[in-house]
């Protein structure tokens, strides 16, 4: 039944805020029935009538298309969609006041319209008509003046377009947006100069992808020129907007130090910008401090990054309520850039609590309904559970994995896609933890179920999309190593290595630094296990010399890749009898190993035990029978402490097989060998008592 009057408007206002409210609380079904009837009043009402209710009547349908979306039903949304879309196309050009272009108000909701449709058609896979309906958008925005719309419009279709392979394709739409954006710069407004920046920087990055150097410097060069310009003829906030997305271009492009000198600029014209400002809130510089936060990434810049966070800190606890409930994800970076650069410095403890901190603040956001915050709570929950891995707190760390596994599948449902890295993150953190705790098969069902959308390794693939896909391969072939499926571990490694080797890493390339050694170290010691001597050492060699050529100051988990290249090249040369450079590998391991901070745990000293059992086997090969034995106890005797816990059943292999080389020098050089060295391993779980 129809209500008299402006009894509808009113009725479908009260049922906008119950559906938000609904909504804000997690319960989009609830929220459901209530959208549903504020969208049936609009449709209700005579043309007239829902024109003037026509921004409340797409604030409806986007509400809609939201609360399905939470529960697995997208489709339905389409209908509601294209029926506003098809009356506003169908309506005439309306008045507008004064000096207001006749049709902009139609206009602005029609492009929102369109890019909801958009964004629903490309989640439900229907690509071609979402790229239809991005070029009506774009076209659509280019009869207005310069907006926000535009570019978004604009880096959505990109972004498909790209996926596609429809490459240079996506670079002639920035192309066409900066030609078209230098016929509005008046002098006057910054808007237009800040659109240009923002799309000279997005074609560097592009063409930087498709191996087009010399094009992406024109352009970074152009992006330069732009910020110049807004930073010497308007306000410095203009100017640190235009400062920050170069500041992003130039990290994408693996130009790490300007990125970073212009992530340092973008915060001094910040704090340039709010001095003796009363009325300027500090959301953008704090902004700026947890976007200058995650480029601090090497070792060498983890004290200058603990200042920038300890200034973003102290600006989060002294700032109103109402501003730090809305800095959730800006401060969590800021934890997330200070717990890295404790656990450079060694302060494992104090990382720790950064990163429990971060988790703790995101997860109070989500649970209020902020569904911004769950991303990164799964992020933070990642790099939480690698610390606690490497406290050897495996057990803890497990759960709190597969609660980030749970979360981003619940934001993403469906197969892993090669684009969606936190979630590949995820699911190749889980899978590593699960092959620490012996769990092979677990781990095995992890990587293959993570790898199985279509992946193209030609396709230009962005440095993190490899470097998440080559992490996963290395843990698939990780637990077909410890399944003894030896050849296809070895083809895993390979695919993997292959990924990063066309990465062009850059100093603070951390990953490639870490993560290509690694994939190596793996396949060296695949190839020896198959037999393979000299292609085994010869793989080793690069590992090692990747971590040697080095620039920076190398991390804790490089060192420990670094002794183990040099374990492995040790156990090679002695295998083919080549002593003297067994000797001097297998020495360089023990002296490298020695240097590690902090290793006073069984697992700790797994590496340190590792190096010595090797040095021993070569210098019982040279017949210095005495001091082998003399290696091995010492050897043990790091894995035997502390006493009073069970030790990893890895650490209790070691000790095996430090028990089974004792026997085997005692016999052939008939020596007496120390009781304590041929203790069963397991005996060491009950000396503290347990």
């Amino acid at each position: 039944m129809a209500l008299p009057g402006g009894l509808e408007a009113e009725l479908a206002s009260a049922l906008a805020a119950v559906s938000d409210l609904q909504q804000r609380l997690g319960r989009p079904q609830d929220a459901l029935p209530h959208v549903w009837r504020e969208i049936a009043i609009y449709r209700r009402l005579p043309p007239e009538r829902r024109v003037e209710h026509l921004d409340a009547w797409f604030q409806a349908v986007s509400r809609l298309a939201s609360c399905l979306g939470s529960v697995q039903r997208d489709r339905e949304a389409l209908v509601p969609f294209r029926e506003i879309i098809d009356f506003i196309n169908s309506q005439e050009i309306s008045p507008e006041p004064d000096g207001i272009e006749p049709g902009s108000t139609n206009k602005l909701v029609l492009i929102r319209a369109l890019s909801g449709l958009f964004s629903l058609l490309e989640r439900l896979g229907e690509l071609d008509e979402a790229i239809e309906i991005g070029y009506q958008l774009l076209k659509l925005c280019y009869s207005l003046p310069p907006t926000g719309d535009l570019e978004y419009g604009l880096q959505s279709l990109q972004q498909l377009l790209w996926r596609l392979g429809r490459r240079d394709e996506a670079v002639r739409l920035r192309m066409a947006q900066a030609s078209w954006l230098n016929g509005y710069l008046d002098g006057e407004d910054p808007l237009p100069f800040i659109w240009l920046g923002y799309s000279y920087c997005e074609q560097a990055t592009l063409q930087f992808l498709l191996g087009d150097t010399i094009a992406a410097d024109a352009a970074i060069c152009q992006a330069r020129s732009v910020r110049d310009h807004v930073e010497n003829h308007f306000h410095p906030g203009w100017a640190a907007s235009a400062s920050s997305k170069l500041a992003k271009a130039l990290w994408q492009m693996d130009r790490p130090q300007e990125a970073i000198s212009e992530g340092r600029s973008t915060v001094d014209l910040e704090q340039r910008a709010g001095d003796g400002s009363r009325d300027r809130s500090n959301d953008s510089l704090m902004l700026a401090y947890s976007h200058l936060a995650e480029m601090l990434v090497r070792p060498e810049d983890a004290i200058e990054a603990l200042q920038i966070t300890g200034e973003a800190l102290l600006l989060y606890e002294t700032a109103p309520t109402h501003e730090r409930a809305a800095w959730s994800t800006k401060v969590c970076r800021c934890l997330f850039g200070r717990g890295r650069a404790l656990h450079h410095l060694g302060k494992l403890s104090e990382a720790t609590s950064a990163f429990e901190q971060s988790v703790a603040i995101l997860r109070t956001a989500a649970e209020s309904g902020d569904g911004g915050c769950k991303r990164q709570l799964a992020t933070s929950l990642i790099t939480l559970c690698w610390i606690l891995s490497e406290e050897e707190r495996l057990e803890t760390a497990l759960p709190i994995a597969e609660e980030s596994v749970r979360i981003l599948r619940d934001l993403t449902p469906g197969a892993v896609l090669p684009t969606d890295t936190t979630r590949l993150l995820a699911e190749a953190n889980r899978a590593a933890l699960l092959l620490e705790l012996d769990r092979a098969e677990e781990a095995l069902q992890v990587a293959d179920s993570a790898l199985l959308a279509p992946f193209d390794p030609d396709f230009p693939w962005t440095m993190e999309e490899r470097h998440r896909r080559a992490a996963l391969l290395g843990a698939r072939g990780g637990c077909l190593c410890r399944l003894d499926r030896h050849e296809e571990a070895e083809a895993q490694f390979r695919s993997g290595i292959a990924l990063l080797k066309t990465v062009s890493g850059g100093v603070a390339d951390l990953e490639s630094v870490a993560g290509l050694p690694s994939l190596l170290t793996s396949l060296a010691l695949q190839l020896q296990l198959l037999g393979r001597s000299e292609e085994a050492l010869d793989t080793a060699r690069e590992a090692e010399g990747l971590l040697m050529d080095y620039a920076g100051t190398p991390t804790p988990r490089q060192t420990r890749l670094l002794i183990q290249c040099r374990i492995v090249a040790a156990q090679i040369l002695l295998e083919n009898e080549r002593l003297s450079d067994a000797l001097d590998a297998a020495n360089k391991a023990v002296s490298l190993a020695e240097t590690l901070p902090g290793e006073q745990s069984r697992r700790g000293a797994l590496l340190p035990a590792g190096a010595r059992l090797q040095l021993a086997r070569v210098l019982a090969a040279q017949g210095q029978a005495d001091l082998a034995m003399q290696t091995l106890r010492t050897a043990a005797s790091e894995l035997r402490l502390p006493t009073g816990t069970a030790p990893p059943a890895i650490c209790r292999a070691l000790l095996d097989e430090i028990a089974v080389v004792a026997e085997q020098i005692g016999r052939e050089h008939n020596l007496p060998v120390d009781l304590e060295l041929l203790k069963p391993s397991d005996a060491a779980s009950v000396d503290g008592g347990e």
